[in-house]
């Protein structure tokens, strides 16, 4: 068994939809804004939590594999509780901070998950584009993974602190 290839979604949600309500976009905007955070937060080392239904080949990316079984059920409970935690935590971190951008926040948490749900679908169709996307996604992860739960839960939350004071930072002002 090896690691997914993810951050968690629900720190690309909340830093998507962080971004989103610092700059008051509109909803296309926050989307477009969200999936590009996701990018750079791939860039940072990070702690991942294990999907047992995949295998990600780390010599060649494109031979990765996620079977669909028992444990892929399971893998597929944790990821929609991931999901709908980080448009919880999105929603409760950033709509009501008085802009009434909730459909941005929304949309950019969005944006922000998004390019992890690609790569499973790559994972299930193999066709272009999602071989050139998913080529592209694995060379933006960073190579160093956090295995340690403690430092990696520790650094989410920083990144989830940069994220609420980004996304609210009109209330320190």
């Amino acid at each position: 068994m090896l690691e997914s290839t993810n951050m968690t979604l629900a720190t690309h949600a909340v830093v998507g939809a962080g971004v989103a309500s610092a700059f008051g976009l509109m909803p296309g905007g926050a989307f477009c804004a969200g999936f590009a955070s996701h990018f750079l937060l791939d860039r940072l080392p990070h702690w991942d939590y294990e999907l047992k239904s995949a295998t990600i080949n780390k010599v060649d990316p494109l031979k990765s594999t996620w079977t669909i079984n028992r444990q892929a059920t399971r893998d597929f409970i944790k990821i929609s509780f991931d999901l709908l935690l980080g448009f919880s935590l999105a929603l409760i971190f950033f709509a009501g901070n008085g802009q009434g951008y909730w459909l941005s926040i929304l949309f950019g948490a969005f944006g922000g998950m998004l390019p992890d749900g690609l790569q499973f679908l790559y994972l299930k169709l193999r066709r272009e584009p999602l071989t050139l996307f998913f080529r592209f996604h694995s060379l933006m992860h960073s190579s160093i993974k956090i295995k340690n739960t403690f430092w990696g839960l520790f650094l989410t939350a920083l990144v989830f602190s940069f994220a609420l004071i980004l996304g609210n930072w009109r209330f320190f002002i």
